[in-house]
């Protein structure tokens, strides 16, 4: 209902890089309808968030619709994990949401979005290509992953360090791949 819609769009026009379900909306590519009296415009979510509290949200515009594209065939699995200091209605520290597909004992799609690392959500449609090989010809996924890590900004503050985000997402994206590996023949 109203509420579910209301927190959902809180989360995108809030911009927060901690919010829960922005990591879910880049990695399903949303594309967002903003609307006021002189009309409508769509815009991919990766170009609507700048950082903390800088949107593309014109003067006199609202979000008017999220969209999610039904993806290919629909054979996807999920992943996500969110870092917090309690199991329960705890402040994110980081989270990391994952949608992969698997076919023929091959990897053929995976997206990667991560949360609190920067002041954006990060993805890299281009690690995700890497990771894609690396995990189907069995390579080096840690120097991806350092890569990966390059785009990563975060600053310590009232929930935890730099140095603690980043271990704990190491640790989540190293658990993602184990279960990848685990799942390709």
């Amino acid at each position: 209902g109203i509420r579910t819609s209301a927190t959902i769009g809180g989360n995108i026009c809030n911009d927060s890089p901690i919010g829960d379900f922005l990591p879910l909306l880049y990695a399903l590519d949303a594309e967002l309808t903003l609307s006021k009296k002189e009309g409508e415009r769509i815009i991919p979510i990766e170009y609507f968030i700048h950082g903390a509290k800088n949107t593309a949200l014109g003067s006199n515009e609202l979000l008017k619709e999220i969209k999610l594209f039904p993806m290919e065939n629909e054979d996807y699995s999920f992943f996500w994990k969110k870092v917090s200091g309690r199991d329960s209605n705890a402040l994110t520290k980081a989270s990391v949401f994952s949608a992969y597909k698997i076919k023929h004992g091959k990897l053929t799609d995976l997206r990667i979005a991560i949360g609190g690392m920067s002041p954006v959500v990060v993805r890299s449609k281009l690690i995700e290509k890497q990771l894609i090989k690396a995990l189907n010809e069995d390579g080096d996924i840690n120097k991806i992953l350092e890569e990966y890590f390059k785009f990563f900004s975060p600053v310590s503050d009232q929930r935890s360090t730099a140095s603690y985000k980043l271990k704990a997402v190491r640790n989540v994206l190293d658990g993602l791949t184990k279960k990848l590996k685990g799942v390709i023949l």
